[in-house]
């Protein structure tokens, strides 16, 4: 498995490159702040344990209250999309 994911470097590539996001600060435009969560949810799907998914989603959720219902969908899609390729072969 590569180091970085693709989500996460899609995230990083245009968090770098974009004068209105400021990931330190959690500062992200409309397509900054998609990418920074949809490379989270992919972060957070690809975790072992269950335990350990929703300890990190639940901190996020404390962190970013605005934010939680996007991840938490984001989150599921990635999940159903793992059991649909797991049970496809």
């Amino acid at each position: 498995m590569s180091a970085v994911s693709p989500e996460a470097r899609a995230s990083l590539n245009h968090i770098m490159s974009c004068r209105n996001c400021y990931a330190p600060g959690s500062r992200y435009c409309p397509e900054g702040l998609e990418l920074h969560l949809d490379a989270l949810a992919e972060f957070i799907a690809t975790r072992e344990s269950k335990h350990e998914q929703h300890r990190i989603y639940r901190r996020e959720r404390e962190l970013h209250p605005e934010r939680a219902e996007r991840l938490g969908e984001l989150v599921k899609a990635r999940l159903e999309a793992m059991r649909g390729s797991a049970s496809d072969g």
